[in-house]
């Protein structure tokens, strides 16, 4: 039931994506003579994020949610804080405000570091049945133990914490191995081949594991396929077996390469209660919420900051009527010098 529920939600909005694309290549296809570079600046991207979660029993949905969450955070803290103030000391200009708030880093690096977070310690895991639960605490204790946002398990228990930017979160080690397997016998697949099933979307949806993994007359090889179609998988050709978080690993990477050279705005959404009561506002709440998000240190930094920054050559190009005899003055000037002096001429005009 979980493979046909994914496969049929990413087979949607594999399509939907088509279409998308398809008008947004005829809406904006470049003109004749059109800079090929400014192809993808009229481009909009929407990152909706749920939040923060944190229930009672926590398992692989929270762990995604939570580092998500903790990495685009850390994408927010550093696009309007520490890039405003590296940016006034570059220039020179002491910052008027510095905002101290919360790293992000070491958790962002107890989860996703290649090699030694904990993804990467539960990919082996997964992948190596022969390794025993009290092998994993014990290695994830001597691996992460110094870490300050890591809350080992206690005795033989299969918990442990995390502790995130918005609280500590207790997660359960086995129910994360057992979703990062994210694997489904190939006889239950074989029941979806043309021979057995005439109902030929979900043929469809198993259309690569049918003709891979299925032998011909439409036997199982008794093999362990993945409930979610992998992406890194096919992309790399490989024919190991990949794992959950490694494609959602490689999700959010590509997510934040998209992120990065762009222009961001950020809109932060609270819970008036915990309840999701209507008409209700619980002060705690909220308060909790305005804490962790910065809202304080972000209205601070607006006040208080030097928002607007350009570079010399858009501070000229823009503002050139000002002064437009002596920038005509400049003109066969080295473009550097000239955009430089030519901010002197429009700030201070003869």
């Amino acid at each position: 039931a979980k493979a046909l529920y994914v496969r049929t939600v990413l087979a949607i909005l594999k399509r939907i994506n088509t279409l998308l694309r398809g008008k947004s290549q005829q809406s904006f296809s470049p003109q004749p003579g059109a800079d090929p570079r400014q192809q993808g600046n009229h481009v909009i991207h929407v990152v909706d994020l749920f939040g923060f979660e944190a229930n009672e029993v926590n398992s692989m949905e929270q762990l995604c949610v939570n580092w998500v969450s903790e990495v685009l955070q850390q994408h927010f803290v550093h696009s309007l804080f520490t890039s405003t103030t590296l940016e006034c000391r570059e220039e020179g200009v002491e910052p008027l405000t510095e905002s101290e708030v919360y790293d992000c880093t070491p958790c962002i690096e107890l989860v996703g570091r290649q090699q030694e977070g904990l993804i990467h310690m539960m990919n082996q895991e997964t992948l190596s049945p022969r390794v025993t639960s009290e092998d994993i605490r014990i290695r994830m204790r001597d691996s992460f133990g110094s870490s300050s946002c890591f809350v080992p398990s206690v005795g033989s228990s299969s918990a442990f914490a995390i502790r995130h930017y918005c609280g500590q979160v207790t997660y359960d080690l086995y129910s994360l191995l057992n979703a990062n397997a994210d694997t489904i016998a190939d006889d239950i697949i074989a029941t979806f081949s043309s021979k057995e099933c005439k109902f030929g979307f979900v043929v469809h949806l198993f259309a690569s594991e049918l003709h891979n993994d299925i032998h011909r007359d439409g036997s199982p090889k008794g093999q362990m396929c993945r409930i979610t179609p992998s992406s890194l998988q096919k992309a790399s050709h490989s024919e190991s077996p990949s794992t959950f978080v490694q494609d959602f690993q490689s999700g959010i990477s590509e997510v934040l390469a998209t992120l990065k050279p762009s222009k961001p705005l950020f809109v932060r959404c609270m819970k008036s209660n915990e309840t999701q009561t209507p008409g209700h506002f619980d002060r705690v709440t909220v308060s909790h919420q305005i804490q962790q998000l910065l809202v304080f240190e972000t209205l601070d930094l607006i006040q208080g900051e030097y928002i607007h920054s350009s570079t010399c050559g858009e501070f000229v190009c823009r503002y050139r009527m000002l002064a437009p005899n002596a920038l005509n003055r400049l003109r066969g000037r080295p473009r550097e010098i000239a955009e430089v002096w030519g901010c002197g001429c429009v700030l201070v005009p003869e």
